[in-house]
C-alpha cells in the first residue's frame, strides 16, 4: 500500500508486482492504462492484472525467468518485448524495473515502460 502511494502521482507508464508473478500488476499508472487502451477495470477484471496476458512472441515464462535471474544477482531489469494494444496495435516496450525488498522479506518490482 505504501508502495502504491508513492507511485500513484508519478508520471509515467508505470506498474508495480508485490506478488511472486512478476508480470501480474498490484497497481498500475494512469499514463499505462491509456497508452494500452484498456479500462483499469479491463485489466484487472478480464485479464487478473497479467501484463503476460497481453504480450506477443515471447512467453510470460521466459520474462519471469530472466526477472529472476536478474533478481538473484540484485540487478535492474531491462527486458524489451511486445503487447497488444486494446485496439490490435502491436508496440515494442522497453520494461525497466527495480528490485525493491520488502520489510516481510518478500520482493516487490516497479517497472516502467518506454515505448521502443
Amino acid at each position: 500500500e505504501k508502495l502504491v502511494n508513492i507511485f500513484k502521482n508519478l508520471p509515467g507508464n508505470i506498474f508495480c508486482t508485490t506478488s511472486e508473478d512478476y508480470m501480474k500488476m498490484d497497481y498500475i499508472s494512469e499514463d499505462l492504462v491509456e497508452l494500452l487502451g484498456y479500462s483499469r477495470s479491463e485489466l484487472f477484471e478480464l485479464y487478473n492484472g497479467s501484463i503476460s496476458r497481453l504480450m506477443v512472441d515471447i512467453s510470460a515464462t521466459d520474462i519471469q525467468e530472466m526477472i529472476e535471474e536478474n533478481i538473484s544477482k540484485d540487478k535492474e531489469i531491462k527486458i524489451t518485448y511486445k503487447l497488444k494494444t486494446k485496439r490490435g496495435k502491436i508496440m515494442s516496450v522497453e520494461d525497466n524495473r527495480k528490485i525493491i525488498k520488502r520489510a516481510d522479506g518478500g520482493i516487490s518490482t516497479v517497472a516502467k515502460y518506454t515505448v521502443v
